[in-house]
Formats: structure tokens, C-alpha cells, sequence
């Protein structure tokens, strides 16, 4: 085929209605088929059908194959020539040089736009692959934690055995008082570091005299990750922690669950379980320490409009600042009150945040401040990032609102960060972008993770 013809229509191209054009597939073809194959602002190439990205109006949208063009020129204005109708041997050869350039282009504009096609497939598979690992990533990360923890306390405990080996030693050579009293405070000394070792152990190893509970008795004592993660499985009516509170108040209670392998304490409320045999009680205060508040993990789940399942977000949270406290306590429901219930309130109004924190059942109504309401002093500040979870700014009038970015701002610093989403980012960044009544989005619980 003639490349100076357009290879829809097979007109030969020119400087008006039949100018040649270049598409983003690497396509060329004449304005008038551009123009007679737009369809409603979109525009599909008729040779590889691939849409063109951008919105469409007509085919001035589209550059102009100037090499083409300068082809048609060299045609229509050719040198001086040496006789009439006739051109020089030097115009011939380069008409033909021209000619293979221009279907080499051409060749190579076409090939161009199948990659670029077979990419956008790749990337697409590329994202389905992603969402399947990130919840096996998050379960790795707490097994490579708890393998980093365990040859910690492996290696301690090979230390303390040689220790129990040089006591021996010195006890089978002791021969006066004076060296049996040294050797006897060595031995305290010992007993003391491999107390602590055990301590730690606890964490991870059933202790012998630490049987499970009978149904419905509520039991004290050493509960470790491990055996509240066999018991939550063998009760099919679920762990319930209970918390003794003034008999003004009454007690709470708040269930302990398993997601993705992931121990979760939800946030503490006044409505007792229906205890039989198939549930166990066990004091919060027994689950409660398991948690680090220096670097501890809250999470909220939501309802999305729209979508059946409901979404969980996991918070590592950072330090100790007032309205940080207050954050953890408001998913744990420690103080009476949690954000379990509540509505996000509106996106985009701070940078490039959700802000959540208000019931649903007024507009001005929040929960109550329980730290005050003078202005906590934060050591640090961050730059704003996908995933960052921070304090509003009026802590006056919005005492509990927070806010979580969802998307990145490399420009802006934010004062007040709390801690920042460790798992369940796709679902903020999906908020941010996609949802439109972001006020029908509830948190529907709430509460600490413990096995992270």
C-alpha cells in the first residue's frame, strides 16, 4: 500500500480534508476518517481498535504526520526541473529514500501502540495479583515478628543455660564456706535473669498450670497469644473479656475474634453475651495487657455503601499526645464511649482527607472530649502521606474528629499526626476516590489488635 495513502479510505493524502494525522496507537489516517469515526467524544482506531485515551472533539485533537505531509510537498513542489513533467534522478531517489522512511515510521508507530497495549494488560494483572498478597503479607509480617521474637528469647536462654553450667562447675571445685556463699549469690543472681526469661516465654508457650477454663467460669491468670488464639477456636460461642466497672456504671464486656489469623479485642460495650457452654469469660485486664500502648494497633470496620462484605483498616498509632490517648481509648470503649456507631463526616475539606468522628444523629453533636480541651504539645512533625492518620486542628469544637489522608501531599507538613494505616489502605485510597456519599460510610466496630 502507497503510504502517502490513507489506509481506511484509500485517498491520497493532502493539506485540507484528507491531511494525515498520527493516533496514539501509532496509527496514521486522513482528518476525514478521523472525523467520521468519532463517536460521542471517544474514538476507537478502526485498525486496531484500541480507544483513544484522551477526549475527542474532532480530528484537530490530533498531531499532523508532518513527515507524510513533507512527503506530499516534496510531490506537489518538486525542484526545477530539467524538462517539462520531468524531475531530476537526485528528486526520484529521494521520493523513493522518503517513501520506505515513512512506511518504516509507520511500521514502527504500529508496533509502539502494541506494546503499549500488551503493558495495560500486564499492569491489570499486575493489580489482581496484588490484592491477593497483601493479606498473606500482613500475616507474614506477624509470623516473621514472632520468629524475630522467639530467637530472641532462644539465644537469651542458650546464655542463661551456660550460666547453669558454670554454677555447676563452681559448685562440683567449691571447697571452703566463703566460696559456697559467692557461688550461692551467683545462683540468686541467675534465678533472677531466667525469671525475666520466663516472663517472655509466656507469650508464646502454654504455661503447664494454665488449663482452659470450664464454660461459663471467668477465670484469672497468665493468657498468652498463643492459647487465646487455640481458645477462641475450640468456642464456637466465642471469648468474651469482662471488665468490672462501678456498680454505677456496670460492667462491660467486649468479644475477642480471629481475622485472617489475626487476633482482634473489639471495642468494649454494657450488653453481656449469652453465656452457655460453648462460650468462655476471661477478665479483660488478662487480654488487655497484651497490648503495647507505646506502639499500639487499633482498627475500625466499615460498611461501604453498596458493597456487601464490610472492610477492616488497621492504625498503628505513635506515641503518647493527649489526642493520641484519646484515639485509642475511643476504639477500645475503656472510658464508656466508642466510635463504634459513628459516620465519616465529608473528604477533601482537610488536604486530602477522610475526617470521621461524629455520631450520625446530629451535625455539631461529637463524642465527648475525655483529655480537654486545651491543645496537646506534639513532638514531631511529618510530611502528609497515603495513609496518615492525624488530629484535626480545632480541637475546641471537633474534640474527637480525626482524619486520614488519601493520597500523597509532599508540599504540606501535618502538625498533629497520630499514626498512619498499616493494613487496609486500598479501602482509604476507594473512599477518597471513588465514594460520592462518603456520609453513608459507618463504622460499624471497632477496638485493639492483639497479635500484631
Amino acid at each position: 500500500m502507497d503510504p502517502l495513502d490513507c489506509s481506511v479510505c484509500w485517498n491520497r493524502y493532502d493539506l485540507d480534508r484528507y491531511r494525515p494525522r498520527s493516533l496514539t496507537c501509532g496509527h496514521s489516517l486522513c482528518s476525514d476518517c478521523i472525523n467520521r469515526t468519532i463517536r460521542g467524544s471517544n474514538l476507537y482506531c478502526p485498525i486496531c481498535r484500541r480507544q483513544h485515551e484522551r477526549i475527542v472533539n474532532s480530528a484537530s485533537d490530533f498531531p499532523v504526520n508532518f513527515t507524510v505531509q513533507e512527503m506530499l510537498r516534496s510531490q506537489q513542489h518538486p525542484a526545477v526541473p530539467t524538462g517539462e513533467n520531468m524531475i531530476s534522478v537526485f528528486e526520484k531517489s529521494k521520493l523513493e529514500v522518503s517513501e520506505s522512511f515513512v512506511a518504516q515510521v509507520m511500521n514502527f508507530d504500529a508496533h509502539i501502540g502494541q506494546v503499549k497495549n500488551v503493558l495495560n494488560v500486564t499492569q491489570v494483572k499486575k493489580n489482581a495479583i496484588n490484592e491477593k498478597i497483601e493479606p498473606l503479607m500482613v500475616q507474614l509480617k506477624i509470623v516473621q515478628k514472632e520468629e524475630e521474637n522467639l530467637l530472641e528469647i532462644l539465644n537469651s536462654g542458650v546464655q542463661h543455660r551456660a550460666e547453669y553450667d558454670q554454677v555447676n562447675e563452681g559448685l562440683q571445685d567449691c571447697s571452703s564456706e566463703s566460696e559456697l556463699r559467692t557461688i550461692q549469690k551467683h545462683v540468686e543472681n541467675v534465678h533472677n535473669r531466667v525469671k525475666d526469661w520466663f516472663k517472655k516465654t509466656e507469650l508464646y508457650i502454654p504455661i503447664e498450670n494454665h488449663i482452659l477454663p470450664t464454660p461459663n467460669v471467668v477465670f484469672g491468670g497468665n493468657v498468652n497469644v498463643t492459647s487465646l488464639r487455640n481458645l477462641v477456636h475450640s468456642k464456637p460461642g466465642g471469648v468474651w473479656c469482662v471488665l468490672n466497672r462501678p456498680e454505677d456504671a456496670g460492667d462491660s464486656w467486649a468479644k475477642v475474634s480471629i481475622r485472617q489469623e489475626i487476633l482482634l479485642l473489639h471495642t468494649l460495650h454494657s450488653t453481656p453475651p449469652i453465656v452457655d457452654s460453648s462460650v468462655s469469660l476471661i477478665p479483660y485486664s488478662d487480654v488487655r495487657r497484651l497490648v503495647d500502648d507505646s506502639k499500639a494497633t487499633t482498627f475500625l470496620e466499615i460498611s461501604v455503601p453498596g458493597q456487601h462484605e464490610s472492610k477492616l483498616i488497621f492504625l498503628e498509632l505513635q506515641g503518647f499526645a493527649d489526642r493520641t490517648v484519646q484515639f485509642r481509648l475511643l476504639c477500645s470503649g475503656e472510658m464508656g464511649v466508642s466510635y463504634a456507631g459513628t459516620f465519616m463526616i465529608r473528604k477533601g475539606e482537610v488536604g486530602n482527607a477522610i475526617v470521621a468522628g461524629t455520631r450520625n444523629d446530629s451535625i455539631v453533636k461529637t463524642l465527648p472530649g475525655l483529655l480537654g480541651t486545651e491543645r496537646p504539645l506534639y513532638e514531631t512533625q511529618t510530611l502528609v502521606t497515603s495513609g496518615l492518620l492525624s488530629a484535626m486542628e480545632d480541637i475546641t469544637t471537633e474534640p474527637t474528629q480525626f482524619c486520614i489522608y488519601g493520597k500523597h501531599d509532599f508540599q504540606q507538613n501535618e502538625m498533629r499526626p497520630m499514626g498512619r494505616v498499616v493494613f487496609g489502605l486500598e479501602t482509604i485510597q476507594h473512599l477518597y476516590a471513588d465514594v460520592e456519599n462518603i456520609t453513608g460510610v459507618k463504622i460499624i466496630d471497632c477496638g485493639l489488635v492483639l497479635s500484631l
